[in-house]
């Protein structure tokens, strides 16, 4: 596994803060918000619409990890 990947894994297991495998809406505004970010509710509904791919309301590790890909700048 790379070291990129690796990062990937663990920003994924810290934000899953009840540690079931899934990044729900509050996991992620509370992660947001502890790095200082304080996202708004529509910003929070964006990412959901584009990285929750299956529509479940929450976000599984392909999903998070698409989302790093893809904003990935070298």
């Amino acid at each position: 596994m790379n070291e990129k990947k690796d990062l990937i894994i663990e920003a994924f297991k810290l934000l899953d803060r009840d540690k079931d495998g899934f990044i729900s809406r509050n996991e992620l505004e509370f992660g947001f918000c502890e790095l200082k970010l304080n996202p708004s509710s529509e910003e929070i509904d964006y990412f959901f619409k584009f990285y929750d791919l299956n529509k479940d309301g929450k976000i599984d590790f392909p999903e998070f990890y698409r989302f790093w890909i893809s904003i990935d700048c070298g």
